[in-house]
């Protein structure tokens, strides 16, 4: 259930109106903080790791200069799951930082993901 809850909808600024939205399990987070270009800049390396990245590769984002920032490590192919790829999706903002382990998995040609368990 808890994963049929959490679907990422990545690509979007998080607004008070996406908090609205269903996003309020954010709020408070590193990633609650990030601007639009934050967001476009954490979405691109995600997208661009899950793509192209072998297992065990860490991919790092970020603007020291505002204190957004973060990493994407792959850590594995999901074998009996094809299409899937299980990642370590570290956020930071100033002294905040969220760590958390997600699948994603391409359906219809975009990556979904959800808590990994």
């Amino acid at each position: 259930m808890k994963k049929k809850l959490f679907v990422l909808i990545l690509g979007s600024a998080l607004t008070s109106s996406a908090f609205a939205a269903g996003y309020g399990f954010l709020k408070g987070s590193p990633m609650s903080r990030y601007t639009k270009a934050d967001m476009n800049l954490f979405t691109t390396t995600l997208f661009k790791a899950l793509d192209e990245s072998p297992d065990g590769a860490v991919s790092n984002w970020g603007d020291a200069s505002k204190g957004a920032g973060g990493s994407i490590e792959i850590v594995a192919r999901e074998i009996n799951k094809k299409g899937c790829r299980t990642t370590l999706i570290t956020n930071k903002y100033k002294t905040q930082k969220m760590e958390g382990e997600y699948l994603f998995c391409k359906q219809q040609g975009k990556w979904v993901g959800s808590p990994a368990e």
